[in-house]
């Protein structure tokens, strides 16, 4: 086993700039076919999930062109090439979600438990932040 210290590790990361290496250019709408095009004819090939549920690049396109489409709206996302040629090898998607609080669950109501186990397990916790408040912490 390869044994290393922490000031190496550092010193190797810094080393390490994947600028070098790759080209990262920000992505646009008119990039979705290249990105759709990567995920269907390599990504369901190499990613677990994928692999396990058996995904066609037929039966997955329309997934991928949903994702892809929704997180290009926004100014986030790249596509990462090799070094000085237009070779796409990779991409970074990044969305902003909205949340409809109108679709939110409203949570049940409390009901106490009659279980002797349970009323002594919250009689504990009560009684230990009540003894956490008195000493001073989390406050």
């Amino acid at each position: 086993m390869l044994r290393r210290s922490l000031g190496q590790i550092r010193f190797y990361c810094q080393k390490v700039d994947p600028t070098q290496a790759f080209d990262f250019v920000p992505a646009t709408s008119h990039d979705m076919p290249d990105i759709v095009d990567l995920c269907t004819k390599k990504f369901i090939h190499d990613e677990p999930h994928s692999k396990a549920l058996g995904m066609t690049a037929e039966a997955s396109k329309g997934l991928f062109e949903y994702i892809v489409s929704k997180a290009l709206h926004y100014p986030y996302s790249y596509r990462i090439h090799e070094k000085g040629t237009k070779n796409l090898i990779g991409f970074r998607l990044l969305s902003i979600g909205h949340r409809d609080h109108s679709l939110d669950v409203e949570p049940m109501a409390f009901v106490p438990s009659n279980f002797p186990a349970v009323i002594r397990l919250c009689k504990f916790h009560t009684c230990l932040s009540l003894h956490i408040e008195n000493e001073g912490r989390f406050r």
